[in-house]
């Protein structure tokens, strides 16, 4: 909401009429700036002296209750629990943490970690390039808004109100059982990398008829709705990937990957000189690709955050049903009478056998 607002307050600060700073009157009067540049020094030596006091009566810095609770600081987390309830106006909770018993809270993580565990390694390949693609396209579309034709402050306006209605959407999508994160992220950015690869087979100029309505403005701004939403998205589900214990290192490598395709963006657009559509060729290949890739990932929605490594156990890549899931957390079953042996032997080969002849009965 920030940089959508951003471009349409920018777009309205150029519109305006021209305006200069008057400098002239400023420059003579040195005192007033010396007497200006003395109050915000103070300022400064008073919030430093005040950091501990008065601010921390009103502001309160402290970590998620997650992050507590799964490093065993459990007196930490009971405060941040009756924190919550006394703003919640419930004064009469009681709460009291205990370790489970077979769970150790010793376990700390490093950025060594995203590369060591197999499935880790492939969430955050999978991630860091996701991350890397939803910047290049979003910063390279915003940058390449006066390119469109037309008003370049109209341009920037519209490519900054197109993102708004793609928040409250993906917050529906995200939520429903039907659609969930996975699928949510990977259709924006497939439609994203569609709308992009559309604009290759568009003639350069040609405003009639159906063109006049699918060109190259309104692909841009469907593309540029499409990867903010999926922008978006990606921060709640990079943090439900990753164990809790290293879930502030996956995120923040990530978003390193995220900020070197916001620095690669700008040069997008000058591609324009080689093809005038070679540009949104890229967006739309590495937003294609990117979602692609993205189903390759597990759904989190309605899920159990994982804490430790050991939760990791729970994920697999090949999709598998509900009913295999949950074999795979049964005990293996214990044999009901140990002292024979020999007759649960002689059951389970008549279960086989029985099973066998059923199998030819289905044949035939």
């Amino acid at each position: 909401m920030y940089v959508a607002t951003e471009a349409i307050l920018i777009a309205l600060i150029g519109a305006t009429p021209s305006y200069h700073w008057d400098l002239a009157g400023l420059l003579p009067n040195q005192s007033h700036g010396n007497h200006s540049a003395g109050k915000d020094e103070a300022f400064g030596e008073w919030l430093l002296t005040a950091n501990g006091s008065e601010i921390h009566k009103h502001v309160h810095f402290s970590s998620s209750f997650t992050s507590i609770a799964s490093e065993g600081r459990l007196s930490e987390a009971e405060e941040a629990l009756y924190l919550i309830a006394r703003r919640n106006r419930k004064l009469k909770c009681t709460f009291s943490l205990t370790h489970p018993a077979n769970r150790s809270y010793k376990e700390t993580g490093s950025f060594l970690d995203l590369f060591r565990y197999r499935i880790l390694l492939g969430h955050t390949l999978i991630l860091m390039f996701i991350w890397f693609v939803c910047s290049l396209v979003y910063y390279g579309l915003t940058l390449s808004a006066g390119d469109l034709g037309g008003s370049i402050y109209a341009n920037l306006a519209l490519s900054g109100l197109i993102e708004i209605p793609s928040y409250p959407l993906c917050i529906y999508l995200i939520n429903q059982k039907w659609f969930g994160r996975k699928r949510t992220l990977a259709t924006f950015l497939c439609l994203g990398g569609l709308a992009c690869l559309i604009v290759m087979f568009l003639p350069e100029k040609k405003d009639t008829g159906v063109f006049a309505v699918v060109n190259s403005h309104s692909l841009s701004l469907l593309g540029k709705l499409t990867i903010s939403a999926a922008f978006n998205i990606v921060y709640i589900y990079t943090s439900e990937l990753y164990p809790t214990i290293i879930r502030n290192v996956g995120l923040g490598t990530c978003s390193m990957f995220s900020r070197i395709g916001g620095i690669i963006a700008p040069f997008i657009p000058s591609l324009k000189y080689v093809q005038w559509s070679l540009p949104f060729i890229v967006f739309g290949a590495t937003g294609l690709a990117s979602g692609l890739l993205s189903l390759l990932l597990p759904e989190t929605l309605n899920s159990p955050l994982l804490e430790t490594f050991s939760d990791l156990q729970m994920y697999s890549y090949r999709r598998l049903g509900e009913e295999a899931l949950s074999l795979q957390t049964l005990d293996p079953p214990q044999p009901a009478d140990k002292e024979s042996p020999v007759g649960s032997e002689s059951e389970e080969e008549e279960e086989f056998y029985d099973a066998d002849e059923e199998t030819h009965m289905i044949k035939k």
